[in-house]
């Protein structure tokens, strides 16, 4: 080291698939797993970055040693197609292990609460959609958040949070298998907002996704490749529909249609930063790296944040509709039982009326009745002396 060095703290940044053991200058310094000569007797750990401090003393000269074994290395890439075996070590100054400690932890908070926030989003629409099966976008935007969702969990595993080695790989092992359905309720999403019927492509689409799934399950060489030509082919199609939308002015096509442009416009700017700046680091001294940061956390939510205000304002706008049509059901409602009222008030008044003459013709029947009956006993004189003259 050099002579500026000495009397100082640093750390050590390890990151394994195994287990270790850390010796500076012939002392064990630190442990990570484990190390045995067969699976039974290795316990394998990841310290995920896990600062191990280290002390430096008056001289300049050290050496570090580190004794390492990984006996399910093997297993592993038969099994979980897992590349990586061995580890990785850093040795950095204690403030900037401590900046770089900082970012993890605000980090993983951050992750936590995003996946967190996808998951609620996802199971909530998930029953909206078992409740009113009409709205198939509700299906949809529930299994994308789902499975975004369970990406960042796995990130957040990955991490921080989880230090077996074994866990790790199988679950980052399946998020592969499945990674090609990720696009299927993208997909699905835009078709069941924009078209009248889900078109053909989607099919096509799904038996692809599928597919792609079966092909590396089974460990088929240059799948790597396929993915990338069928994610840049999907790529493709989201803006395709995306400009149909806008063409077609159909309603809310500008919300999605702004999520996947932000998306190009921050996946483009992330491509130009690592082109001018070679290396950047993500540290609080390199303006960069935050910025980097920054515009990867942008382009990752920039369509799931333009799907979520879709439905949102769909949903404000469905509300905003009923309570219109609430409102003029009041309104006609009112009208209706106004014209009843005047309905039976007139009846009321034709009653009146139809008494009042059922009396008036009462009473001249009742006359016409009398007037019959006196002429009857003026008549009937005259009849009988009539019979006797006879």
């Amino acid at each position: 080291i050099d002579s500026s060095l000495r009397n100082n703290a640093f750390v050590l940044l390890l990151q394994q698939q195994g287990a270790s053991e850390i010796f500076l200058n012939g002392i064990l310094i630190t442990n990570a797993g484990k190390v045995g000569s067969n699976e039974n007797e290795e316990e394998t750990n990841n310290p995920a970055s896990l600062p191990r401090q280290i002390q430096f003393s008056d001289t300049t000269k050290y050496v570090l040693a580190i004794r390492y074994s990984n006996q399910k290395a093997w297993r592993y890439y038969e099994a979980y197609n897992e590349s990586e075996a061995g580890f990785t070590l850093q040795i950095s100054m204690l403030d900037i292990a401590s900046t770089i400690m900082r970012y993890e932890v605000l980090s993983s908070y951050f992750i936590f609460f995003l996946f967190m926030v996808f998951l609620v989003l996802g199971l909530m629409h998930l029953l909206l959609y078992a409740f009113y099966q009409h709205n198939r976008s509700n299906l949809y935007y529930s299994l994308f958040m789902i499975f975004f969702s369970f990406i960042l969990f796995v990130v957040m595993l990955d991490a921080t949070v989880l230090n077996d080695p074994e866990i790790t790989t199988i679950v980052s092992y399946f998020l592969s298998l499945f990674l090609p359905l990720f696009y299927i309720p993208l997909v699905g999403f835009q078709y069941s907002l924009f078209y009248k019927k889900i078109p053909l492509i989607f099919w096509i689409i799904t038996g692809l996704a599928f597919l792609l799934s079966l092909l590396d399950f089974l460990n088929i060489d240059g799948i790597q490749y396929m993915f990338a030509s069928f994610s840049l082919f999907m790529f493709i199609e989201i803006i395709r529909t995306v400009v149909y939308s806008l063409v077609k002015k159909k309603v809310g096509a500008w919300i999605f249609g702004s999520g996947v442009i932000a998306f190009i416009i921050f996946l483009t700017f992330i491509l130009f930063l690592i082109v001018i700046k070679s290396e950047v680091q993500i540290s609080s001294s390199d303006p960069y790296g935050i910025l980097l940061i920054i515009i990867v956390i942008l382009a990752i939510l920039s369509i799931p944040i333009s799907m979520s205000i879709y439905l949102a304002r769909d949903f404000a706008m469905t509300n905003k509709n009923l309570k219109i049509q609430l409102e003029q059901v009041k309104i006609l409602s009112a009208k209706t039982i106004q014209q009843e009222k005047e309905k039976q008030k007139i009846l009321e008044n034709q009653k009146e009326k139809l008494e009042i003459l059922v009396q008036e013709r009462t009473k001249e029947l009742a006359l016409e009745k009398e007037k019959t009956e006196d002429l009857l006993l003026n008549i009937l004189p005259l009849k009988v002396v009539l019979s006797l003259i006879h």
